[in-house]
């Protein structure tokens, strides 16, 4: 996977794909779709160059492991996995 600035692609961002829990139903609000809104669930931070992933999405999201996959216009995807324990939340990148 190639290497990206997110301040020079995440205006393209499209929103959070294959968003799921490990048992394969989705994560989160509006957990009908794997797709979540942007802004309320996951916003950039141009300054610090990275995605953050709001309150509201860990407030909704059941306990156990999660995968998120951020897909970006220029076709770069970057991959995530956290887990969930109560109040307590890791993560780690995937490489592919």
């Amino acid at each position: 996977m190639r290497q990206c600035s997110f301040c020079t692609i995440l205006s393209v961002l499209i929103p959070i794909s294959d968003l799921c829990m490990k048992d394969g139903s989705f994560a989160g609000p509006q957990n009908w779709t794997s797709y979540k809104e942007y802004a309320y669930t996951f916003r950039p931070d141009f300054m610090k160059d990275r995605i953050v992933i709001t309150e509201k999405f860990f407030n909704e999201t059941k306990d156990g492991e999660v995968t998120l996959k951020f897909h970006f216009w220029g076709g770069d995807i970057v991959s995530y996995k956290i887990s969930k324990s109560g109040a307590q939340v890791t993560g780690k990148a995937v490489t592919e």
